[in-house]
């Protein structure tokens, strides 16, 4: 992606990601908006996506989890 794409994107998932707490992926997703004009080295997008991937994996793990919960103390309570 070009570099405002780039920054465009990151800065996006950045708050969503805040809005629903994860605060390790908008940490990711900070310094992966600095990746642009000087601030780009070769590959390290490349290593932010996949960090970037990992972590919202694991936040949407979390919240599958919680919704689990949810969905079994609305049963016991019905």
């Amino acid at each position: 992606a070009d570099d405002d794409m780039w920054a465009s994107v990151t800065h996006s998932i950045k708050g969503s990601a805040k809005a629903v707490g994860a605060v390790q992926l908008a940490e990711l997703c900070e310094r992966a908006e600095g990746l642009t004009g000087e601030g780009r080295r070769m590959g390290a997008r490349e290593v932010a996506v996949q960090n970037i991937e990992f972590e919202a994996d694991r936040v949407k793990a979390e919240i599958q989890r919680w919704e689990h919960r949810q969905s079994l103390r609305d049963l016991r309570g019905a």
